[in-house]
Order: C-alpha cells, then sequence, then structure tokens
C-alpha cells in the first residue's frame, strides 16, 4: 500500500513535537540537577550550563562529583550540593585551562572568581566545596576568590573553601575564601555566611569592603593550619567602610608576619575611614599572632573567647586603635604583652572607649595604655596572673614566651588591605 504524504511526514512531526517539549521544560524548569543523580527534572552536565538554564528564582541541584569549571552567576537563584546513596561532596576545581579574570573590582583591578555572583538578589549558595588546587594563576595582579559576591545579596550555607593560593608568588596578599563588596553608590551587597569551612589562603578568609555592603558572618570556622610559608593572612575582615556582624565563628592558626605586618584573627574597620559600627561578639580565637583589631570607631567587642595570641612584641588579644568602641565580657587568656591595648598610632586619638568587665588571665599588662591616650573607661575589669594590671607605654616586659617562634616586632600593624 502506497503511503500518503502525510504518513511519511508523521514521524519527522512527532521528533519535532518531542524536541519543542524537551525544550519547553528546559526555559520553563524552576529545578534542574547537575549530572545524572535525580530522574524526572531537566540535568545538565556542568553547573555553568545550568546556572544558564534554571529559570530565575530556581534551584540548581549539584550532584555528587568534582566539576572543573569556573560558574558566573547573573541571577536569582538556589546552587545547592545534593545527596546520592550516601556521597554528598559536590567539589568545584578550576578548569584543566586554569582560572581567569571574569569580574571587575569595584577600584578598576581585574578579578578571578571560582564561584562569582554578579549584580543579582536571593542568590544562596550552600552544600559545596570550591578548591583553588591547580588554578594557573600566572601573578598576583588579579584579586582572587572562592566565592565572590559583586552588588549581590543572598547567603553562603555549609560551603567550604580552601586552597585559594596564586603559585606564582607565595608572597601574593590576593587569595580569599569568601568575599563580598559593591560598587560605592551604585549598588548594593548584602550576604549572610554561615556554618562554613574557610581554610587554607593566602590573603583572608572572608572579606566584605566598601560603603553599602553589609555581611552576617556567624558560626564559620576559619584556619590556616597548613600554611607555614608566605606573606601573612586575616581570619574575617570587614573594612572599608563596609560594616555587619560577626559572631559565633572559631578562628584559628593564623601565625604567619612579615616585616612590620601581622596576621589577626578579626580586622573591624579600616584606619582612616568612618566608623564601621560593626558588632563582633561570641566569637573564639586560638594560636593566632593578634585576635581583634578595631581600626574604626564605634565597634561593639563583647563576650569573645581568646587564647594564646601571643607571636611579637606589641601584639594584642584585642587592639584599638580607633575611638568610641565598647570593649566588654571579653575573656582573654595568654596574651603578649596585654589583654587590651588602646594605641593613638593609627590616625586617631583612641578616646571615648569603654572596656569594662573583661577578664584578663596571663600577660605582662592586662591593659596596656599608650603614652597621650586619654578619655577611656578602663574600669572595673578582672585581672589574673599578669604583671601589671595597667601600665602607660608602648610593650610590656617581661614578655611571654611565644608558644611557635616567629619574628618579633615592636611596632605591628594588621595586614595590609588589598588596594
Amino acid at each position: 500500500m502506497r503511503q500518503t504524504r502525510q504518513a511519511k511526514l508523521m514521524p519527522v512531526i512527532l521528533a519535532i513535537a518531542v524536541l519543542v517539549s524537551l525544550e519547553g521544560q528546559r526555559a520553563m524548569a524552576t529545578t534542574v540537577v547537575v549530572g545524572t543523580c535525580k530522574t524526572g527534572v531537566v540535568q545538565y552536565s556542568s553547573i555553568q550550563a545550568a546556572v544558564n538554564g534554571v529559570s530565575p528564582g530556581g534551584t540548581v541541584q549539584v550532584c555528587p562529583g568534582t566539576y572543573y569549571e569556573q560558574v558566573l552567576i547573573t541571577q536569582s537563584l538556589t546552587l545547592i550540593g545534593v545527596q546520592a546513596g550516601t556521597a554528598k561532596a559536590a567539589i568545584v576545581m578550576p578548569p584543566s585551562s586554569g582560572l581567569v579574570n571574569n569580574l571587575t573590582a569595584a577600584n578598576g583591578v581585574p578579578f578571578v572568581a571560582q564561584i562569582g555572583v554578579n549584580g543579582a538578589t536571593g542568590v544562596n549558595i550552600s552544600g559545596l566545596t570550591v578548591d583553588g588546587t591547580n588554578n594557573q594563576l600566572p601573578d598576583c595582579s588579579a584579586i582572587y576568590g572562592g566565592i565572590v559576591y559583586r552588588n549581590a545579596t543572598g547567603t553562603v550555607n555549609q560551603v567550604v573553601t580552601k586552597n585559594q593560593f596564586e603559585p606564582s608568588n607565595s608572597t601574593c596578599f590576593n587569595g580569599y575564601g569568601i568575599w563580598v563588596e559593591n560598587d560605592p553608590g551604585v549598588a548594593i551587597s548584602n550576604v549572610t555566611i554561615e556554618n562554613s569551612s574557610v581554610h587554607d589562603f593566602q590573603g583572608g578568609g572572608i572579606v566584605a569592603h566598601n560603603p553599602g555592603t553589609t555581611v552576617t558572618v556567624t558560626g564559620n570556622a576559619v584556619a590556616n593550619t597548613g600554611v607555614t610559608a608566605g606573606f601573612v593572612q586575616n581570619g574575617i575582615e570587614i573594612g572599608n567602610d563596609a560594616t555587619g556582624t560577626a559572631s559565633g565563628n572559631s578562628i584559628s592558626d593564623l601565625l604567619l608576619t612579615n616585616g612590620p605586618y601581622t596576621s589577626t584573627g578579626m580586622i573591624v574597620g579600616s584606619t582612616n575611614h568612618g566608623p564601621s559600627n560593626i558588632t563582633v561578639t561570641k566569637n573564639s580565637f586560638n594560636d593566632i599572632t593578634g585576635a581583634i583589631y578595631a581600626g574604626a570607631d564605634g565597634n561593639i567587642i563583647t563576650s569573645n573567647k581568646i587564647y594564646s595570641s601571643l607571636t611579637g612584641v606589641g601584639v594584642a588579644g584585642i587592639y584599638i586603635c580607633s575611638n568610641n568602641n565598647t570593649v566588654k565580657t571579653n575573656l582573654l587568656s595568654f596574651s603578649n604583652p596585654a589583654g587590651v591595648v588602646l594605641d593613638n598610632s593609627c590616625g586617631s586619638t583612641a578616646t571615648g572607649n569603654v572596656v569594662t568587665g573583661n577578664t584578663i588571665n596571663e600577660g605582662c599588662a592586662g591593659i596596656l595604655v599608650t603614652p597621650g591616650v586619654s578619655g577611656n573607661t578602663v574600669s572595673p575589669n578582672t585581672f589574673f596572673n599578669v604583671s601589671y594590671t595597667q601600665l602607660s607605654g608602648t610593650t610590656c616586659s617581661p614578655t611571654l614566651a611565644p608558644t611557635r617562634s616567629n619574628p618579633q616586632r615592636t611596632h605591628p600593624l594588621p595586614t595590609p588591605e588589598h588596594p
């Protein structure tokens, strides 16, 4: 029997209909998956393809596995690592060709973001490991971040960032676990960073910069246990007129020094900038060259636990080089040469600070006040095992012996910020 023209065309029509249907599913998909661990949803082979293909506000689920790519997100979405069987490790690593510049910082410096979020609101990232091993960056010319939010909002929860180094130069101060910034006067950034592990970085663990950037940093572990050579690092830095809250974080093993610079557990506010009004509460610090440095005015530093802030002459548990800060109910043990230092050498008068209700155990001085500093409230506090409860001067003798061997300096400075 002779087939009609319509009968001959029917398989082609059906195939086209199937393709149109599949493409329609992709276009409308609110949940997609990277990999093959889930059925009944649109599947992609790469995170970037899924990010591009999901509908705004949708969810990209990433199956366990290692993904060699660099990701840029420019729309609202949720990016989450999911479980398959007993496996739940979705790891993002540099592509075989290495990482490249894919953003520009507010100051015009090139930016390399392993996972970048640019100009998008409501971007939530969770359950991923961002590993910078073999990134092949050629020099120190670009800022490098594992996860970067620019002019963006969202939440980073239960992630790991590690090995953010620029391999060409061990003294680069450019490798960061998580970086948040905005273009001042153009857009804002507001990001919550919580319950994450940030370690083995070259410049800083978690950084927030610029007026218009607000961060909530809570419940994170920040450490550089395996880093024994290089420049210096900061654990958490909220500066350049950014503001926010840092609470319940654990910061440890920041021991490198370089000339006058010292690694710092937490920097709140930048010298010669406006009031930062940052709240630092219920964090723990262990084995660091200096725990907390307040470089701008108006911070609230309460109920933190600091142990073994020893490396270097003049490095304190809490170093105040600004005005109108509140330092209360902190517990400081084993600090060198003092638990708290009030210093006017950073361009401020270091006045109007309230340092009360703190417990300081073991140190040369409980509170060290540099000459010329006045107008502060520094009692009552509780002291144990200190040579001086309060001392006027720039250092204290005899200092405690550091638990680890590191160079000493007479006038320590926090790590310089990236330009």
